[in-house]
């Protein structure tokens, strides 16, 4: 933009004066820079460590494409804080968007960190990948329905396990 201006004579700058920008957009930038460095690296380090996990491609993408979902409904919350009737109501006189400091939200590079926390929990085998893992591991790995039904099974099995811990 300052360059611009430079350009088409509105700025004048005297000789031997120069300008940069510092302090907090300086590390903005370098930090958004580093981002494009980490981001894919890291969803590249997670796809492999999901493929040597499974050895199958397809139980694989099964579970990356649930990091791309997640990532996905980020996007859509992230949206919604921007809209004036996300969460625009009030509970016994409290009003939700207060309660909850509903407000637009920039793309900062602590948003991207967030997203690149919730890319890692694609990997959390107690929750992420449990279902996946445990099908292809403890059961046969020919036929479409064997398959099916150990999913089934270890679904059955984590929901059970998730409804006693709550004590419903």
């Amino acid at each position: 933009y300052l360059a611009d201006k430079v350009e088409s004579g509105e700025l004048v700058l005297p000789a031997g004066v120069s300008y940069t920008f510092a302090g907090s957009y300086e590390n903005q930038v370098r930090s958004q820079k580093t981002l494009l460095l980490v981001l894919p690296l890291a969803l590249g380090m997670i796809l492999l460590i999901l493929y040597f996990q499974f050895r199958a491609l397809s139980t694989t993408a099964l579970v990356f494409g649930g990091i791309f979902i997640a990532w996905a409904g980020g996007f859509i919350l992230l949206w919604m804080y921007g809209q004036d009737w996300f969460m625009d109501f009030s509970v016994f006189g409290v009003s939700m968007r207060g309660l909850f400091d509903v407000h637009p939200i920039n793309l900062s590079v602590a948003v991207w960190v967030g997203f690149l926390a919730l890319f890692g929990m694609g990997l959390d085998r107690e929750q992420g990948a449990s279902v996946p893992n445990a099908a292809s591991n403890n059961f046969p790995k020919r036929g479409t329905f064997a398959w099916l039904k150990a999913m089934t099974k270890r679904t059955e099995q984590r929901t059970n396990y998730a409804v006693d811990q709550e004590g419903w």
